[in-house]
C-alpha cells in the first residue's frame, strides 16, 4: 500500500517538473522569437522616427540590433547616425555619431509594460566617434517663428512612451573632430581620446514644457590631448584636456598651448611679411557662465568670464623683414572682423609674464622688453556691431613689474562704435634705472643713456586716428647719455656731440634747479603698417625724449644726429 501511494507522488513531482521545464522552454523560445519580432520592428521603428523627428535631416542605420529580454539588455552593432545631407552648408550644426557596439543594460520591462515608462540602467559604447560640423551662422539671428515645429525628443517618443530615465551613459574613449562643415576634410579640432558622461537623463512632459531637448544632473565632455588649427596655418591650439560640462556652463583648458607652426627664423618668410611670431602658454584657463552647446556647434564664444591663470606670452619681431606697405585696421576693426561670435564679459590675466623681442633693423641680436607677474582686466569684449551703442567699449587695465624694477599701471578704453583708431590710455610707471629703457632709446631716439634714475613717470593721452595727444610728467635725476654714433665716425665728433648733448640739450633731472616739474606734450604720427601696441609705445617714448631733451631743444639734438646719415 505503502509502495503504490509513494509511486503516483513520484510520477506527480516528475510531471510537475516536465511541465515548469516546458513552460520555460516555451518561455524562452517565446521571447526567442518575440526578440526577434522585435529587433526586426525595433529597427524599423527607429528609422522611421529618426527621419520624422529630424523632418528627414538625419538617417540611422545599423548592422544588427539583439533585445535579450530576459537579460533586460540591448546590443546594436555598428550604429550609425549621420545628416542625409553630408555636405552640410546650413547655418545649424550638424553631428555624426558612429559606435561599433552600442550596449544597454537594467531596462525595467514592468515599468513600460504598466505604465510605458522606459528607464534605463546604463549605456555604454565601444569604439565610438563623434563628429561636428559647425554652422555657418557669424551671429546670433533674431528669433523668428519657426517655420516647422522644432525638433522635441519628448514628441518623438510620446506616441510609444510618457517618460524615459537613464542612470547613466557613458561614450569612453571616443575619437571627437571638430569640422568647419561638410565640406572640410581637415578637422579644425582632433582628439583620439574623449569621453562623454552624463548622469540621470531623462526626457518626459516637463522637459518639453521648459522647451529642452532633456534634463541631466550631470553632463560632462573630456577632450584628451586636442589640437585646433587655425584657418591661416601659422598656429596650433594645443591642450592637455578640455573639460565641458553643459550643467555648471564651464569650460576648462589645462596646458593650453598657442604654438607656432615655424621657428623664429623662419616664421616671417612663411607669413611673407614682417609680423610679430607669438607663443602662449598657460597652465589653465577657464571659461565661466559659457553657452558650451554654441561653442561647440557655432564656434562661438558667449561667456561671462575667462580667467587666465599663470604662464608666458613671448612675441618676436625681425625688422629685417620688409614691412609690407599695408594698412593695419583698428582693435575695434579687427575685433568686428572676427570671424565668429564673440561676447564675454570679462577677461583676468593673474600672474602671466610678458617678453617682447625685437631684432632692429641692420642688427642681428634682439632687444628684450619684459613685463612680469601681469595682473589684468578687460570687459565689454564684443564683436555683434549691431548691439553697439556710443557707450560700448573695451576696458581693460593692467599692472605688472617693468623689466624686473618698476611697477607699470596702465588703463585702456576703447569705444566700440567706430572703426577709426581710438584709444583713451592712461598709466604711470614706478622708480627705475633709466638705462634699463636703452633697447627702446638707443634705437628709436638716437641716444644711449649712461646714467639716471626715473623717479616717476604718468601719462594721458589720446590716439586718434593717425596722431596721439596727450600730457607726460616724468620725473628724473642724474641722467648722461652718449649721442649713437655712426662707423668710422671720428672720435672728436662723437665726443663732441655727446658734450653738446649732456651740457646744452639734455637736461640732468626733473625738477630741474628751479624746482619746478616739467610737463611735456605726447605727439606722435601712426605708423600706419603697424598694429595699436607699437602706436601705444611711440606716444610714450615721444614724452620720455620730450621730457629728457626738452620740447625745444630737442630739435638741436635731432640737428646734430644729421650728421649721423651722412
Amino acid at each position: 500500500m505503502g509502495y503504490h501511494s509513494f509511486m503516483p507522488k513520484k510520477k506527480r513531482l516528475r510531471t510537475v517538473i516536465y511541465v515548469i521545464s516546458a513552460i520555460l522552454l516555451f518561455v524562452l523560445l517565446g521571447a526567442s522569437l518575440l526578440g526577434l519580432y522585435l529587433d526586426k520592428r525595433v529597427v524599423t521603428l527607429l528609422k522611421e522616427k529618426v527621419s520624422e523627428g529630424s523632418h528627414g535631416e538625419y538617417s540611422l542605420s545599423v548592422d544588427d540590433l539583439s533585445i535579450h529580454l530576459l537579460a533586460h539588455s540591448i546590443t546594436v552593432k555598428n550604429l550609425i547616425v549621420a545628416p542625409t545631407n553630408k555636405r552640410n552648408l546650413s547655418d545649424k550644426a550638424t553631428y555624426v555619431f558612429q559606435a561599433a557596439l552600442l550596449r544597454v543594460s537594467g531596462f525595467s520591462v514592468m515599468a513600460f509594460l504598466k505604465g510605458k515608462d522606459l528607464q534605463l540602467g546604463t549605456i555604454e559604447c565601444e569604439e565610438p566617434q563623434i563628429s561636428i560640423f559647425q554652422g555657418k551662422n557669424r551671429f546670433p539671428k533674431v528669433k523668428k517663428a519657426p517655420e516647422k515645429e522644432p525638433f522635441s525628443l519628448f514628441k518623438l517618443m510620446s506616441p510609444q512612451l510618457h517618460s524615459l530615465a537613464i542612470d547613466r551613459i557613458d561614450i569612453l574613449s571616443s575619437k571627437f573632430n571638430i569640422y568647419r562643415d561638410g565640406t572640410d576634410t581637415v578637422s579644425l579640432m582632433s582628439a583620439k581620446e574623449s569621453s562623454i558622461t552624463i548622469h540621470k537623463f531623462s526626457v518626459n512632459r516637463s522637459t518639453d514644457a521648459a522647451e529642452r531637448l532633456f534634463n541631466a544632473e550631470k553632463f560632462e565632455v573630456v577632450i584628451n590631448k586636442f589640437a585646433y588649427h587655425l584657418k591661416d596655418g601659422l598656429y596650433t591650439l594645443f591642450g592637455k584636456s578640455l573639460y565641458a560640462s553643459y550643467t555648471d556652463s564651464l569650460i576648462t583648458v589645462d596646458s593650453f598651448q598657442l604654438i607656432p607652426n615655424y621657428p623664429k627664423s623662419e616664421f616671417g618668410k612663411m607669413a611673407e611679411r614682417q609680423v610679430t611670431r607669438v607663443e602662449i602658454v598657460a597652465p589653465k584657463i577657464s571659461f565661466k557662465s559659457i553657452d558650451v552647446k554654441s561653442f561647440l556647434e557655432q564656434n562661438w564664444l558667449v561667456a561671462g568670464r575667462l580667467d587666465i591663470e599663470g604662464g608666458n606670452v613671448s612675441a618676436y619681431r625681425d625688422n629685417n623683414i620688409p614691412l609690407k606697405p599695408i594698412v593695419r585696421p583698428s582693435l575695434q576693426s579687427m575685433i568686428r572682423d572676427v570671424p565668429f561670435f564673440i561676447s564675454i564679459d570679462t577677461v583676468t590675466l593673474t600672474d602671466v609674464d610678458i617678453a617682447s623681442e625685437n631684432v632692429p633693423e641692420g642688427g642681428n641680436a634682439a632687444g628684450i622688453m619684459t613685463l612680469e607677474r601681469v595682473h589684468g582686466t578687460v570687459t565689454g569684449l564684443q564683436n555683434d556691431s549691431s548691439a553697439f551703442t556710443d557707450k560700448s567699449s573695451i576696458r581693460a587695465t593692467l599692472d605688472a613689474v617693468f623689466m624686473k624694477q618698476g611697477n607699470f599701471h596702465a588703463e585702456y578704453n576703447f569705444p566700440l562704435d567706430t572703426r577709426t583708431e581710438l584709444c583713451y590710455c592712461s598709466g604711470s610707471l614706478s622708480p627705475i634705472d633709466i638705462q634699463i629703457l636703452n633697447p627702446l632709446l638707443s634705437k628709436a631716439k638716437g641716444f644711449t643713456v649712461k646714467t639716471g634714475r626715473l623717479d616717476s613717470l604718468r601719462f594721458s593721452f589720446t590716439a586718434k586716428g593717425n596722431f596721439s595727444n596727450g600730457k607726460m610728467t616724468l620725473a628724473y635725476h642724474d641722467l648722461t647719455a652718449d649721442v649713437a654714433p655712426v662707423k668710422d665716425e671720428k672720435k672728436f665728433m662723437t665726443n663732441f656731440k655727446n658734450f653738446v648733448a649732456n651740457q646744452l640739450v639734455l637736461r640732468r633731472s626733473n625738477p630741474g634747479k628751479d624746482g619746478v616739474l616739467r610737463v611735456v606734450e605726447i605727439r606722435a604720427e601712426r605708423n600706419p603698417y603697424r598694429y595699436f601696441p607699437y602706436f601705444f609705445m611711440q606716444s610714450l617714448l615721444s614724452g620720455i625724449t620730450a621730457s629728457i631733451e626738452g620740447e625745444e631743444k630737442s630739435k638741436f639734438l635731432k640737428r646734430t644726429r644729421l650728421l649721423e646719415k651722412k
